[in-house]
C-alpha cells in the first residue's frame, strides 16, 4: 500500500498527471485503509486537476473530504472540490460548496478565501447585487487581509460591468483611501 501511494505521488511530482491518476485509482481499488484512501483521493483530485478534468477532480476531493478527520484537512478538501467546480464553470454547485466550507469551518484558514470565491460565483451567475454585498462584507472583516483589498476592487469592477461609472469611481476612491499601502493600489 505504501509503495503504491509513493509511486502515484512520485508520478504526480513529475507532472505525469494521467499516470498518477491511474496509480491513485489502483490504490483505491486495492486497499481499504481510510487514511490511505483519503490520501489517494486527494492525490487523484490533484492529478485530475492537472489534467483539466475538473468535474472528476471535484468528485475526488469531495470523497476525500468525507474520509478526512482533521478539520483543516477537511476544509482544504472541501474548498478544492469547490475550486474544481468553479474551474468547470459550475458556479451554482461551487457556491454551495464554498458556503458549506464557511458554514462548517467559520474560523478556518480558508474561510475568507471561500467567502470571496462564493461571492465570485454569484458575480459569474449574474447576481451582481448579491455579489457586491458579499464583497463589501469581506472588506469589513479584516482590512489587513489582502482579500479585503481585492474584494473592494471587485466591487468597483462589478460597477463598471453594469455601466455605473460614477459609482465605480467612488468605489475606486474608497479603495485608495482604505488601502494606502495596498499591493493592488496601483491598479
Amino acid at each position: 500500500a505504501t509503495v503504491q501511494l509513493e509511486l502515484a505521488e512520485s508520478l504526480f511530482e513529475m507532472s505525469l498527471f494521467d499516470k498518477a491518476a491511474e496509480e491513485f485509482q489502483h490504490y483505491l481499488e486495492a486497499f481499504s485503509n481510510a487514511e490511505g484512501q483519503a490520501r489517494a483521493l486527494l492525490g487523484k483530485g490533484w492529478s485530475l486537476w492537472g489534467l483539466g478534468r475538473y468535474a472528476e477532480s471535484a468528485s475526488a476531493f469531495d470523497k476525500a473530504y468525507t474520509l478526512l478527520t482533521e478539520p483543516r484537512d477537511k476544509m482544504q478538501a472541501l474548498v478544492k472540490a469547490a475550486d474544481a467546480l468553479f474551474a468547470n464553470k459550475q458556479y451554482t454547485l461551487a457556491n454551495e460548496k464554498y458556503r458549506q466550507a464557511v458554514s462548517e469551518f467559520p474560523g478556518g484558514a480558508l474561510a475568507l478565501q471561500a467567502r470571496f470565491q462564493a461571492a465570485e460565483c454569484l458575480a459569474r451567475l449574474g447576481e451582481a447585487d448579491r455579489a457586491e454585498k458579499e464583497f463589501r462584507d469581506i472588506v469589513l472583516v479584516d482590512l489587513k487581509n489582502p482579500l479585503a483589498e481585492q474584494a473592494g476592487l471587485r466591487v468597483a469592477v462589478l460597477k463598471e460591468e453594469q455601466d455605473k461609472w460614477e459609482q465605480a469611481l467612488d468605489v475606486y476612491n474608497q479603495v485608495i483611501r482604505l488601502f494606502r499601502r495596498g499591493a493592488l493600489r496601483p491598479q
